[in-house]
């Protein structure tokens, strides 16, 4: 499990955020905004510029790629 998240972190975090944001834009009752193909690509932009933002502060990146690294490392040594 832990390997299946750190190689799909960043489509797992885009989706989760994604859906998060869908959820309470139809919470807060525009659902008619969701028949705009202009705002949906817009809702997509804006979901990946601030998902990488976010990864790239909280320091996920650097750990994954530190974490996927020591993975490889005890593979090579067996």
């Amino acid at each position: 499990m832990k390997n299946f998240y750190l190689r799909n972190y960043k489509i797992i975090h885009h989706l989760t955020t994604l859906s998060i944001f869908v959820f309470f834009l139809y919470m807060a009752g525009h659902v008619e905004i969701f028949t705009s193909i202009a705002f949906q690509i817009l809702i997509l932009a804006c979901n990946y510029f601030i998902v990488n933002f976010c990864l790239k502060q909280s320091g996920i990146d650097d750990e994954v790629a530190k974490q996927l690294k020591n993975i490889q490392n005890k593979k090579e040594s067996k």
